[in-house]
């Protein structure tokens, strides 16, 4: 049920309304013919029957002549009069124990008659009861392609044997099935929802609009995409959102512009103190000593410039283009393979992507430099999802353990001691690659595979 649910805010609030719409006629139309049928009152107190004893009694004083002419006007859709000559009480029910209700005609009657027979009808089920028998009584009939008899039900019926043996019949008829008012306040339910509908249709889309257009610059904001300011429409709740949007937005892109500045004097501040530091030990007489302490200072610059290049994220300045992500991946590899890394690519399709080349160029290259670093032989393989891009990274080392895979992603966080016995970088590889994925949408996860080796899963929205 929940999955015929809408998903958009238009649908869920198009569906609400014309829930609303037709529930309450509904409700109204139930109520409606649920209403207590007066004649049925009116049979069940004898006034009724005694209406028929005085139509006899009126007849009985005009010429005959003139009796098909009065019977004519006073039958109405319910209750109607017939002269026949046999009653049309069926003979099954001539005899049907109402006794009392002929005593009380025969009172009523001016005049003795020979033959008066009276009968009353069991009182009909519910009328939506009576309806939904209906309703599907025609169902199958179309499905049988029989025209079914539109039948009323019967409430009393009464015969009284005038002169020259004539029948005067009365028959008095419960309530149609669904009456013709009914009809039309289904159709005006129709015409209103269909109006009603396209009415919200127009309104909401036209409300929501703003928030198509907030939707899809989050997105673009969300992977590093420099996106303008949304002009303010619509309710004012919208307004708002829109508003604190452009607001967060402004405010982000300071913060980044003053961290770049920031991040710039650091490093001409650094570099300054760094080659003092490298002259004075020209100084240093001791060879020795002088060596261990020029290679301190060229580490404290490789540290410098990798935590500065990791902060500034350069990657986030790359305009985003259409390029074919099979021979991105496969020219990084030759080139991987061609420097006397084990790397091989599994060919793909061309599968054309909107991206950062050079940056996921960078992310590709630090994952699979560090599988060959700790895993010996990496096997590259795409894989095309109906939302993603999976690149699988396969390594044929130890793998990782559970517990130690979030620290891998951390900076400066290395795990050799758990995978070789040698150094291995500075722990920024994998940090510098899964926040260049996550700016393009997707995410980094890894796998120990049951055998021997790690797989290592890029996921990449397609767009």
């Amino acid at each position: 049920m929940i999955r015929l649910m809408p998903k958009r805010l238009a649908g869920q609030l198009i569906l609400l309304l014309l829930t609303t719409l037709v529930l309450s006629q509904l409700f109204t139309l139930i109520f409606s013919l649920s209403e207590t049928d007066s004649m049925l009152k009116r049979v069940e107190d004898n006034r009724i029957l005694r209406k028929s004893a005085l139509v006899a009694n009126a007849l009985t004083q005009i010429p005959v002549e003139n009796h098909q002419a009065i019977v004519n006007l006073l039958t109405t859709f319910r209750i109607q009069y017939h002269l026949d000559d046999k009653p049309r009480i069926p003979t099954h029910l001539l005899n049907n124990g109402q006794d009392n209700k002929v005593e009380l005609l025969k009172e009523t009657l001016i005049r003795s008659y020979d033959k008066i027979y009276v009968h009353q009808y069991p009182a009909p089920e519910h009328r939506i009861i009576f309806i939904f028998k209906n309703i599907f009584g025609h169902f199958f009939s179309f499905a049988s392609n029989k025209k079914q008899t539109e039948l009323r039900p019967l409430l009393l019926s009464t015969s009284i044997m005038l002169e020259q043996g004539h029948w005067l019949n009365m028959t008095v008829y419960g309530r149609v099935s669904f009456p013709s008012w009914a009809f039309l306040a289904l159709t005006s339910l129709l015409v209103m929802s269909l109006v009603a509908t396209l009415i919200v249709v127009f309104s909401i889309k036209r409300i929501t609009r703003p928030l198509k257009e907030l939707t899809s610059k989050a997105l673009l904001l969300g992977v590093g995409e420099e996106v303008e300011p949304i002009k303010e429409r619509g309710p004012e709740d919208i307004k708002d959102t829109i508003s604190a949007f452009n607001t967060m937005q402004l405010r982000l892109k300071n913060i980044i512009t003053h961290r770049t500045r920031s991040l710039a004097a650091m490093s001409h501040d650094l570099r300054t103190p760094l080659t003092s530091m490298r002259l004075h030990a020209e100084f240093i007489h001791d060879p020795e000593t002088q060596d261990r302490i020029v290679e301190k200072i060229d580490e404290m610059e490789h540290i410098t410039k990798a935590t500065i290049s990791f902060a500034k994220q350069d990657s986030w300045s790359e305009k985003r283009r259409q390029v074919d992500i099979s021979a991105l991946v496969d020219s990084l590899c030759q080139d991987l393979s061609d420097i006397g890394l084990s790397v091989e690519f599994e060919l793909t399709d061309r599968m054309s992507y909107s991206c950062r080349p050079n940056a996921l160029r960078r992310a590709f290259s630090n994952l699979i430099e560090n599988g060959v670093k700790y895993g010996h032989a990496v096997l590259v393989k795409i894989l095309e999802e109906e939302e993603t891009l999976n690149i699988i990274i396969s390594d044929q080392g130890p793998g990782i353990e559970d517990s130690q895979q979030k620290r891998i992603f951390e900076p400066f966080e290395r795990l050799e001691e758990s995978r070789n016995n040698q150094s291995g970088g500075l722990g920024l590889g994998m940090t510098i690659a899964l926040t260049i994925i996550r700016g393009h949408g997707g995410d980094i996860t890894l796998h120990n595979r049951a055998n021997q080796g790690l797989d290592v899963m890029v996921i990449l929205p397609k767009q």
